[in-house]
């Protein structure tokens, strides 16, 4: 099926890790009153996973907008103008690309924050508060709870390679994308049409996981402020 196909199959996987951070969302807003009253010196510790969340997620959506964010006009009097105009984005994207792909790596050490926490949560008494957080007090229960958060923030430290993944996915559309038009050396004008079908497909789907993104921003922000 070629090119098309293989992104839009990265970007279902990247969808479905983008929907398991609700999990951890939910825990924390059902927890959020008793860990006020109770464990007030727990909130930082909560409050920096979900920084470390949330700047995960804002790098996946400023990296769709990339695709999502552009479009030929339906006029053969402006493909010439269109052409240049995304031959200058393309060159932007690759720059763009590659500082999020630096960004992800200097992210990485970020990661080893959740990781942190993690090692906290499944080891010791000294911090059994964060189970208590989510009303939980028998040990069966909070061996449960420790599985439970341990493959969200497993989620959440793969969301590294989710994101690098999802620059390859870009980088690919976006040479697809230019092929069509024409590919280096010579973009042809009466390509447009074909070119912008293509960039629809890739449009839409890459919305799909900007909208996500964005929503997911949003809930965490409300939980960041509601533990400030």
């Amino acid at each position: 099926m070629g090119t098309l196909k293989d992104v839009l199959d990265g970007i279902e996987t990247i969808s479905k890790s983008i929907d398991k951070i609700g999990k951890i969302i939910d825990a924390v807003r059902s927890g959020q009153g008793y860990l006020e009253k109770r464990y007030k010196d727990a909130k930082n510790d909560v409050r920096e996973i979900l920084e470390e969340m949330n700047k995960t997620l804002i790098t996946m959506s400023s990296a769709t907008s990339i695709v999502t964010h552009f479009s030929f006009v339906d006029d053969p009097s402006r493909y010439a103008a269109d052409l240049r105009e995304f031959n200058n984005r393309i060159v932007d994207c690759k720059s763009e690309i590659t500082t999020l792909e630096q960004n992800i790596h200097e992210y990485r050490g970020h990661c080893s924050k959740i990781e942190f926490h993690v090692d906290k949560i499944k080891n010791g008494n000294k911090l059994d508060y964060l189970f208590s957080i989510f009303g939980v007090d028998s040990k069966e229960e909070n061996e449960k709870l420790s599985e439970k958060l341990q493959d969200i923030y497993n989620e959440e430290l793969n969301h590294y390679l989710t994101v690098n993944a999802l620059c390859e996915n870009l980088q690919k559309a976006l040479n697809h994308i230019h092929e069509v038009l024409g590919g280096p050396g010579l973009l042809k004008p009466e390509k447009v049409p074909e070119a912008a079908v293509l960039l629809a497909d890739y449009g839409k789907a890459f919305m799909k996981i900007e909208s996500q993104a964005n929503y997911r921003v949003l809930q965490i922000r409300e939980l960041i402020r509601a533990l400030s």
